[in-house]
């Protein structure tokens, strides 16, 4: 699976995971270093744990309803149910919803990592990621940040976050 998709971060369960603690294993590295090995994949071997409260904390936070944040986040409602009990997270959707709720690279990364994710700058999806949530204040107000970074990642040819309805949703690029 790896092979076939290098840009994709596999969860803990997945081929990534198993390669980087072998190496851990095999050339003995501290857990610092395995750490930092992983967090080049955009994984962490430590998650902090409790995704599920500091989820319901961002999205006590969030303004509008959950319809709406499963829209702009392109997730779908059953999906989100899995995510917030904790099921089923996988980088790309906890990340997309992390966007839609939250303005600040600080707020997305402590969500990833409590998820066992995180934004690496090894990873030319993640570093774009962080490129644009840091610079939100240059890019058109009238652009969601994550239809800016689905833009920016379609366009050097990466996996889109979230590709449900992607084609179908209006660009505001021209405006």
């Amino acid at each position: 699976m790896w092979k076939s998709k290098p840009k994709v971060t596999q969860t803990r369960n997945g081929l990534k995971y198993s390669a980087i603690t072998a190496a851990g294993k095999l050339f003995g590295l501290a857990r610092d270093e395995l750490e930092s090995l992983a967090n080049m994949a955009g994984l962490t071997l430590f998650p902090d744990g409790g995704f599920t409260e500091a989820f319901d904390t961002m999205l006590s936070n969030y303004p509008r309803s959950y319809k709406e944040l499963c829209e702009a986040a392109s997730v779908n409602e059953r999906m989100f149910r899995h995510i917030r009990s904790g099921k089923h997270l996988r980088k790309e959707t906890v990340l997309a919803l992390a966007i839609v709720m939250c303005d600040c690279v600080e707020g997305i990364q402590l969500l990833l990592k409590k998820a066992g994710f995180v934004l690496s700058d090894s990873l030319p999806g993640d570093a774009i990621v962080k490129w644009v949530m840091k610079n939100t204040d240059k890019l058109n107000p009238h652009t969601a940040p994550i239809d800016y970074i689905n833009h920016t990642l379609e366009g050097f040819g990466l996996p889109v976050l979230m590709t449900r309805e992607w084609n179908e949703k209006p660009t505001k690029w021209e405006e």
